[in-house]
């Protein structure tokens, strides 16, 4: 293994390859989309029926008494601390 002592890309050195690397290439198909637009008429965004039956089917799926659907990692995060105190 050779080691170079070469400035970073963003620091005006050579970048590492020429096309851009995409890690996750979005697949949503219009099964989702339906979805997302019928969420989005219904009135309910962040509560609601459809966010019941996820924490339910979830719960079922993971064998677990309970849920919460949060809207992200940092909230859970922020959970789990006020849980613990």
């Amino acid at each position: 293994m050779t080691i170079k002592n070469e400035l970073p890309c963003i620091e005006g050195g050579s970048p590492v390859r020429s096309a851009f690397l995409s890690f996750v290439p979005p697949s949503i198909r219009e099964k989702e989309i339906n979805k997302v637009i019928d969420t989005l008429k219904s009135g309910w965004i962040t509560t609601g029926p459809k966010v019941e039956k996820f924490e339910r089917e979830f719960a079922g799926y993971i064998n677990a008494r309970y849920t919460v659907a949060l809207s992200s990692c940092t909230a859970g995060l922020f959970l789990s601390l006020l849980v613990l105190s």
